[in-house]
């Protein structure tokens, strides 16, 4: 069965444009066009779609409007707005209707990359309960367009750690943020960096966009709501097990761009605790006074949920259109039950329970039992040799 994408612009000489080179995917794709969103928005309460790509800027109905009639009409579809502008993504910080945005002007080629591997990714954790509790949430977090502004810019050779430098600094709080983290105890930075630019030099471009995405989550939730729930943690935990798992990768002699796969999940791994936590907070409250090891909460969160934290935090990976390598490692960064973990699952994995082992946490989804399987682990070393660096990435 060909797979339903939707694209909505007003402008009809896009769409024209995207007829002529889409016609190689007409194979796979049942490709339907709009050029007016109300018409969409009307289709939608109809008819199945597997995703909608929408034009921010457009009359009547503007894409985020439209947006939030697919998740009204079509809850399971993958929602990307097309955006020419900064100021619009952040000002969707404030809607829940939204899974990417994709930044105008862009290569056909590009956008065929970024719907394949949507609905690639989303496969790998579809099921009806996921997709049950993806579609009662009313909340989950964006990237903003400075975080896939520096994703371009990194493959573009003419431009400088300079040029991405003043694309961060423009936005003031992103910055602030940034230089909270990077002059954290886990960066082991002898002396305080005081621009985006010498966190660049420091830590590399690739890290400093991993902490744009990092900020960017957080920011996506009601500051309150996360200190309410006891989830701040999640802030210095997530960047502490990144910082191990690149120490370990590092030791493991792995490729740079494996490295930072180990980096990103490490930042990610437990977003989806986060999520089902923002969402559900009463539910969530009950469900962390239970005082029981990391593999019973999976199996509460699944009876109380529907879901457990690595399946959502590997959907929300997904849509993103982030490496298949990390999202596979979200979602199987507790090595449970028949999935048949890699590398790099295997040393977020450890990173983690090596955190809460040795930060001796009463948090109740320590994961004890997983420094029992690290000789099942493909691992170059010994299991001192790993405490030792996170040790020294904890200070």
């Amino acid at each position: 069965m060909s797979q339903i994408i939707i694209f909505v612009d007003d402008d009809k000489d896009i769409l024209q444009g995207l007829k002529r080179s889409l016609r190689k995917k007409r194979s796979e794709w049942e490709i339907i066009y709009f050029d007016s969103s109300v018409e969409a928005a009307e289709y939608m309460k109809e008819n199945d779609a597997d995703v909608v790509v929408s034009d921010m800027k457009m009359p009547e109905m503007n894409g985020v409007q439209l947006m939030e009639k697919v998740k009204e009409y079509r809850p399971n579809s993958i929602r990307i707005i097309l955006s020419g502008h900064m100021d619009d993504t952040y000002a969707l910080h404030t809607f829940d209707y939204v899974h990417r945005f994709f930044s105008k002007p862009f290569k056909t080629q590009d956008m065929i990359v970024v719907i394949e591997e949507a609905l690639l990714y989303k496969n790998i954790v579809r099921n009806p309960n996921l997709d049950k509790i993806v579609n009662s949430l009313s909340s989950m977090p964006i990237l903003p367009n400075v975080y896939f502004k520096i994703v371009k810019d990194l493959e573009d050779d003419n431009n400088s750690f300079e040029d991405i430098a003043d694309t961060v600094e423009k936005d003031i709080s992103l910055t602030i943020d940034i230089l909270k983290i990077v002059n954290s105890c886990f960066f082991g930075i002898a002396r305080d960096v005081t621009s985006v630019r010498e966190a660049i030099m420091y830590l590399g471009i690739e890290i400093v966009k991993d902490v744009v995405m990092l900020v960017s989550v957080f920011s996506s939730f009601d500051t309150n709501l996360i200190k309410e729930l006891k989830l701040s943690y999640l802030w210095t935990h997530s960047i502490a097990v990144a910082n191990i798992a690149k120490g370990i990768a590092v030791k493991e002699e792995m490729s740079d761009k494996e490295v930072e796969a180990c980096f990103t999940s490490g930042l990610l791994h437990d977003i989806g605790r986060l999520i089902l936590a923002i969402n559900f907070p009463n539910d969530y409250k009950t469900l962390m006074g239970f005082n029981v090891p990391a593999d019973s909460i999976l199996e509460l969160e699944k009876e109380v949920f529907g879901a457990d934290h690595c399946m959502v935090g590997a959907y929300i990976s997904s849509v993103w259109g982030l490496p298949i390598d990390i999202v596979t490692s979200v979602w199987q960064h507790h090595l449970n039950g028949e999935r048949t973990p890699g590398k790099i699952s295997q040393i977020l994995c450890l990173a983690d329970s090596l955190y809460h082992n040795i930060n001796e946490t009463n948090l109740t989804f320590v994961q004890n039992k997983v420094i029992g399987r690290f000789e099942t682990m493909d691992m170059k070393h010994d299991l001192d040799t790993y405490i030792e660096i996170c040790k020294e990435k904890m200070g």
